[in-house]
């Protein structure tokens, strides 16, 4: 017998939907909700979660693209120069469907797109099946890591098929595509960790309840003596209690 996963997460959306695009499709929020909890340690507006989708027509089967260096979100002409050393590449593939459950003609389209578009010296001209966002999306993974290949960057390839309807049972065909998919990225970027997961109702669920990561990094370029009672002093206090109640 099914839970009742699938009934609270369209509780969930549609009530999120309400609140924050009345207006948009349930398509359309459906991809912005999945983006937001797959991405929600990276805490990420809603207009850069809106930058990264690229559904519609010659999407190459895909509905969103974010890449990161170091945690931070690649844009089109996107500083490498402060990546010195320990530099994390990342890049974010996500399908997102609102019907049916999972199949395999997803995986077929992601597995096709990652040996026509992720190689580095793919003529993205001759490419004309793939719509421009599409294109865009992925060729600014493709330049920063060209530009930081000599910091011998980790990489990481994260791809998604999230379905409203899907329980958790994954059928072994699936898991065959999926290995097929994961042995293709892995076959371009030698050494980089590459996952494909599946992210039925409940999953979906799981992300959205649990609260996001949040690290407070702080930089001092020398030693800092402050008084109390000072500005600085206070300062300094609101600072380690945000770090003590994250």
């Amino acid at each position: 017998m099914a839970d009742n996963s699938q009934q609270i997460l369209d509780e969930v959306v549609s009530q999120q939907r309400s609140d924050i695009a009345p207006t948009m499709s349930e398509q359309d929020f459906f991809e912005i909700f999945c983006s937001s909890q797959i991405l929600k340690d990276f805490d990420l507006s809603y207009d850069e979660i809106e930058s990264g989708i690229v559904d519609g027509e010659h999407d190459g089967g895909i509905d969103a693209v974010y890449s990161f260096v170091n945690g931070e979100l690649v844009y089109e002409d996107f500083d490498t120069t402060p990546f010195k050393k320990d530099v994390v590449i990342e890049m974010h593939i996500i399908q997102s469907k609102t019907s049916g459950g999972f199949s395999e003609v997803p995986i077929d389209r992601m597995i096709s797109l990652t040996r026509n578009l992720l190689r580095l010296d793919a003529d993205y001209n001759q490419l004309t099946q793939y719509n421009s966002q599409v294109k865009e999306k992925i060729d600014c993974f493709r330049t920063v890591l060209r530009r930081l290949a000599s910091r011998f960057p980790t990489l990481k390839l994260s791809y998604y098929y999230a379905s409203r309807k899907a329980d958790a049972h994954i059928h072994q065909n699936l898991e065959i595509k999926a290995q097929e998919l994961k042995s293709t990225a892995e076959s371009l970027f030698d050494g980089a960790d590459v996952s494909v997961n599946f992210l039925g109702a409940r999953k979906l669920l799981e992300l959205a309840r649990r609260r996001p990561k949040t690290t407070y990094e702080i930089r001092l370029n020398k030693s800092l003596r402050v008084r109390p009672g000072t500005h600085d002093a206070r300062a300094m206090r609101r600072i380690r209690t945000m770090a003590a109640a994250a």
